[in-house]
């Protein structure tokens, strides 16, 4: 058997390549294939596929890190004997740009008064793993640079008022970078013309001016305090019913969806 591509030299880049190899057995006997990665020269290797038929495989290039030391080794087997052939040399593989997920706020969360903001967020990178807080860094369209790490505190009242476009940067060590942006809504005060609470009140007894209610709306109740299973409901739903509406909460704010 012989792999054919990669062979050695080759620069690997894109989604995918096909991985493609020639194979026979003496008796006809049908044969299938293992196939594996080495980043390092040949000093480890990892399985990407065992029991194959094809002799192709299509290889996701951003399920391996980058290297300058790529080999594909190919074992074929009829059940009895196994033979096996790896690339002549050699190739490498372009690195690839840090990954980032955003995890809080919520995209177009609402925000006002002197109200905290944490932005949490996190950065991978196939080459470098995890990223370290310094690697992250967190911007506003609006206020420029907010700073750096997995989780960083703002306080509603330092930025402008209006909607931000809230980027999660990520540096891996090459200088590759990736970013994630969700959007923020600022006010100075409470939003008018929404649903109002007041110490006491009730939800059922909110309402709408002006204006009715779309099936799939995403509705800001605020008021002043609140029931602290509000404050305690920032990761969870409210255990709420409310005439179709589900409640999920945060500080002296929460949304409820239709």
């Amino acid at each position: 058997m012989t792999v054919q591509y990669p062979s050695g030299g080759e620069f690997l880049t894109g989604r995918t390549v096909e991985v493609r190899w020639t194979a026979s057995d003496p008796d006809g006997d049908s044969l299938r294939y293992a196939v594996q990665y080495s980043g390092d020269g040949g000093a480890t290797w990892r399985s990407l596929v065992a029991g194959w038929a094809s002799t192709t495989y299509e290889l996701d290039l951003s399920r391996i890190p980058g290297t300058h030391q790529g080999l594909i080794r190919v074992l074929a087997t009829d059940g009895f004997h196994t033979a096996q052939d790896q690339s002549d040399a050699t190739f490498t593989v372009a690195t690839h740009p840090p990954e980032t997920l955003i995890l809080t706020p919520d995209d177009n969360a609402v925000f006002f008064g002197n109200q905290g903001i944490v932005l949490r967020g996190s950065g991978y990178d196939n080459e470098d793993g995890t990223l370290a807080d310094a690697n992250l860094t967190w911007s506003s369209d609006l206020n420029g640079n907010l700073g750096a790490g997995r989780q960083l505190s703002v306080d509603a009242s330092t930025l402008r008022e209006g909607t931000h476009a809230i980027t999660l940067t990520a540096r891996d060590s090459d200088g590759g970078t990736g970013t994630s942006t969700i959007r923020a809504r600022i006010f100075r005060s409470a939003p008018p013309n929404g649903p109002r609470i007041n110490a006491g009140g009730v939800v059922n007894g909110a309402s709408f001016s002006k204006q009715g209610l779309a099936a799939g709306s995403i509705v800001s109740l605020f008021g002043a305090n609140l029931a602290s299973s509000s404050a305690a409901a920032s990761t969870t739903p409210l255990p709420s019913s409310l005439a179709g509406l589900a409640a999920r909460g945060r500080s002296s704010c929460f949304h409820a969806a239709t």
